[in-house]
């Protein structure tokens, strides 16, 4: 069994010369031995810091090779990588560290001015910054000459802490060990096949590291891609033309801006995840990329991937299915994952499924047992069709019970209507209960109001006719991948509109 850094090394030692990162912001084109060179130097400066086994490192440094460089070397330490999404608010940032207890912090200059907002970070003892700035230590880059080795560290080392929210908005840690993180890619790797010398534009961060034990060079586009709104497509249109990119991995929201740009004849594989992924996305990257293969997958924080499916898959017949309302396509479950549908809701049990979160306490909410196992509660509703097929009809929070005609409660998932009306009307909508009657909410401007309604009045009304339909000039989306539905903003939204 080896650990993370030798899982690396291994290729350093297999092929050195060969490139491992290229980083467009800094310029940089990075070879595995350069790559390791660097891991090694920021090792050296940790290891002057009485940094130990067991540490924990929050590090806020974007995607790079210094965020890889920084990564590594805490694999090959015993040290635990920890992450917070910058783009959640102050408080969630100050439970994150509450509950992580970091001894260091690495930021970069621009995630350090976080500090102003969560104040909690003063508290951390280490503070180091990947670029020389006043009162704070950087930590360089550099080759080194002498290199140092390692034993194995176990397999149930910590290697990565990260949070997700629960039903209470309190983050939950996900700690996953060595072992883990190396099941987890022996899974990937079959299903976005990662093919050694090929090259992807990378803009999920756990993909890179795949890619660094596979031998997939990752490019790094010169843009942030904090905010999918602002992302400027034009510069990531140069960087696969300049680079040779061959494949891409990104989220729904960062493909929405691929359908603007030209076609992209030399990309042969793409691959979609994070958020749902909607059928008219897939048919108009058909047309971008007409020599690519399409994939999606859908997973969770804590289980990731559970299903995927290629584009020729999405048939008219299911296609159909998902315009009057049954759900959303995800396809064939992974073959190495075990999977139940319990009370609607889609259970998981696996090598890749964390089976614990840090704080025991948060388990009640998403972890039960199963003839001695314990299996993952995912949240998400779904089923499975005659073709054992699975789909997803949204969360099982979000489901609403109303009363029909003949007087019964009768249940209602929105996202499977949400999806058909997104679908239908090519316009983001959500259905909630407004005023306590299921009502669906439309983004569009005034002077499309009628004709959309005599739309819905034709199709989804008719599947549906319970629902109410009220128009909104914009929906509040997520900030991390602007494809999901922010609920307590909307809830503000509308309360304002009632008063």
């Amino acid at each position: 069994m080896i650990d993370l850094y030798h899982a690396f090394n291994s290729k350093v030692t297999a092929t050195p010369n060969q490139t491992a990162i290229i980083d467009k912001k800094y310029l940089q084109a990075l070879s595995y031995t350069t790559l390791d060179h660097y891991v090694h130097s920021v090792e050296q400066q940790l290891e002057t810091l009485n940094l130990e086994y067991g540490d924990k490192v929050l590090v806020l440094e974007p995607m790079g090779y210094k965020l890889y460089s920084i990564l590594i070397s805490c694999f090959k330490m015993g040290l635990c990588a920890v992450f917070v999404d910058p783009s959640q608010n102050a408080h969630f940032i100050n439970q994150a560290c509450d509950i992580a207890k970091p001894k260091a912090f690495i930021a970069s200059p621009k995630a350090m001015l976080l500090m102003l907002k969560a104040t909690k970070l003063f508290s951390i003892p280490i503070k180091l910054t990947t670029q020389k700035i006043p009162f704070f230590k950087a930590l360089y880059f550099k080759e080194v000459s002498v290199l140092t080795t390692t034993e194995i560290l176990a397999s149930n080392t910590p290697a990565l802490m990260t949070f997700t929210s629960g039903s209470t908005g309190r983050p939950k840690a996900i700690v996953r060990t060595h072992q883990f993180l190396l099941n987890q890619y022996r899974v990937l790797h079959p299903h976005i096949h990662l093919k050694d010398g090929s090259i992807e534009l990378s803009t999920l961060p756990i993909f890179v590291l795949a890619n660094l034990f596979s031998g997939v060079c990752s490019v790094i586009a010169d843009t942030s891609l904090h905010h999918p709104k602002k992302i400027d497509i034009t510069i990531i249109e140069e960087t696969i033309a300049q680079n040779g990119v061959t494949r891409i991995a990104a989220s729904p929201a960062l493909f929405e801006h691929f359908t603007k740009a030209h076609h992209f004849k030399n990309v042969t594989a793409i691959y979609l995840g994070g958020a749902p992924v909607l059928p008219t996305l897939l048919f108009r990257l058909r047309t971008v990329f007409p020599n690519a293969t399409i994939n999606t997958l859908y997973g969770s924080s804590e289980a990731e991937p559970i299903s995927t499916f290629e584009l020729p898959q999405l048939n008219e017949d299911i296609y159909q299915k998902m315009l009057q309302g049954k759900g959303l396509f995800v396809g064939d479950v992974v073959k190495e994952i075990a999977i139940k549908i319990i009370n609607d809701e889609i259970v998981v049990h696996g090598n890749h499924v964390v089976q614990s979160y840090h704080d025991k306490e948060d388990n009640k909410e998403n972890k039960i047992k199963i003839e001695g196992e314990i299996w993952h509660k995912t949240g998400d509703a779904g089923y499975f069709d005659e073709n054992n097929k699975l789909w997803l009809l949204g969360r099982i929070s979000a489901k609403i019970s109303y009363k029909s005609e003949h007087g019964s409660d009768e249940p209602l998932y929105p996202f499977s209507i949400e999806v058909a009306t997104r679908e239908i009307t090519k316009k983001m909508s959500v259905l909630t209960l407004y005023q306590e009657v299921p009502t669906l909410f439309i983004e569009a401007k005034e002077h499309e109001h009628e004709a959309l309604t005599t739309l819905l009045k034709k199709t989804i009304m008719i599947l549906f006719p319970i629902l109410s339909v009220r128009f909104i000039s914009s929906i509040p989306l997520d900030k991390r991948h602007n494809a999901k539905v922010d609920y307590p903003e909307l809830k503000k939204v509308l309360q304002n509109s009632m008063n």
